[in-house]
């Protein structure tokens, strides 16, 4: 099974406005947290698209998430002088931190009872180096190790281009039949995955969580 990462395993504990207005307050602004909220929104959503061959593999993509806190803050009110790439830079290594997110309820259970069932977790991301900290600091690296972990900036390609998951095919070793993402986005997470031959079980919480795959994947008769 292929988990998606933010939205189906970890979310921030605050919203991301406040945390940047908390950041651009350290950098001497007083922005507003519910219009930095809309900005990184409207940001996010403009820039995820994105084109092959323009996503890193070094695991570093600062200049991706740089675009996405300038477009952010457009039309705040920043005050003369301000340092927007310390503000960045703050911001940037905040989201590293694992105290910055939290586990749905759900993840640990689930992910024990799926484990218990015989399944192989994996994991694949659109983010970068930092989701490594994020994920060894909530203790989820024994569900997924180090080698299990598919990151966008460190493998060169992301979702929902097919790249990314030929190379999780490759390196799970594992036909696309016997694959399962499942993850809270309709394209990147069921779409494209199930375009390759995967299977697909989209989070909808609170419609459905992981316990709910748990307990299809407990009933399922043995093969």
């Amino acid at each position: 099974m292929v988990l998606d990462a933010s939205g189906t395993l970890v979310h921030p504990r605050r919203p991301v406005g406040e945390i940047y207005a908390e950041g651009a307050a350290r950098h001497g602004a007083t922005l507003d947290a519910a219009a930095l909220q809309a900005g990184f929104v409207r940001a996010f959503r403009t820039l995820s698209a994105r084109e092959p061959g323009t996503i890193p593999s070094d695991g570093c993509d600062r200049a991706w998430w740089r675009q996405v806190v300038r477009v952010s803050v457009e039309g705040c009110a920043l005050p003369p002088g301000f340092d927007f790439e310390a503000f960045f830079e703050d911001l940037y290594l905040t989201f590293a931190r694992p105290e910055i997110w939290a586990l749905y309820d759900d993840v640990l259970p689930a992910l024990q009872r799926i484990e218990a069932a015989g399944v192989t977790l994996a994991l694949l991301s659109n983010w970068d180096w930092r989701l490594n900290p994020v994920i060894d600091g909530l203790g989820l690296a024994g569900f997924l190790p180090a080698e299990r972990r598919f990151i966008s900036a460190e493998r060169g390609a992301q979702k929902p281009c097919g790249e990314i998951y030929a190379l999780v095919e490759a390196g799970l070793g594992l036909r696309p039949a016997e694959l399962l993402c499942a993850g809270d986005e309709t394209a990147n997470d069921v779409a494209a995955p199930m375009a390759r031959g995967w299977q697909a079980w989209q989070v909808v919480r609170p419609r459905n969580s992981l316990l709910a795959l748990a307990a299809a994947i407990e009933a399922a008769p043995a093969t």
